[in-house]
């Protein structure tokens, strides 16, 4: 081998030393950056993770939600009773609301200025369902323990009349002023 071969085979040898010097370099440079940008911003990894867990919960005593010129159009709200949904409509009326409260839960449905609506109920236990219009009359539908009933009532509830499937069988009564006129059987 002379030494023209030699110089040549030392070069490349060089060559290939320098190349993967390069490598390693930057291999072990790109390590570090890694390792200091975690060290740099992994605390606040962990509180962004943190903060996006607890956006998933948000806690509060009512929420009341707007329109882009801040007309109120539906409410939720914990009152001293229990939990409260309303919706109102364009005059801020409240048209639909539930609520639950000690007594049981409410939906309410109620026509545009108060003419009439329904109102469905299961308080303490016995479900009812209320149709009401115009200030002139209500009629009332119940599932009790001894038997479904029927109620409709006139002017205010000063006379109403009552029909009822009891467990000794069906009753009609019709009263006036809280009194009983007639009842059978």
């Amino acid at each position: 081998m002379t030494i023209e071969d030699r110089l040549e085979k030392l070069e490349r040898e060089l060559a290939c030393a320098k190349r993967r010097n390069h490598w390693l370099l930057a291999g072990v440079g790109l390590a570090l950056g890694i390792g200091l940008v975690a060290w740099a911003f992994g605390p606040a990894t962990v509180l962004a993770q943190s903060t996006q867990a607890s956006l998933r919960e948000v806690r509060a005593n009512s929420f009341v939600l707007e329109d882009e010129t801040g007309k109120v159009g539906a409410m939720l709200a914990m009152t001293k009773d229990g939990p409260m949904l309303s919706l109102l409509d364009e005059n801020g009326q409240r048209l639909v609301w539930m609520d639950v409260s000690k007594k049981g839960p409410t939906l309410n449905l109620l026509a545009k200025h108060g003419q009439g609506g329904v109102a469905l109920s299961a308080l303490e236990g016995k479900p009812l369902l209320h149709v009401f219009g115009y200030g002139k009359g209500v009629v009332g539908l119940s599932a009790l323990e001894d038997g479904p009933g029927l109620v409709m009532g006139a002017e205010g509830g000063r006379s109403f009349a009552t029909l009822a499937l009891t467990k000794t069988g069906p009753r009609l009564s019709l009263f006036e002023k809280d009194k009983i006129v007639w009842s059978a059987p």
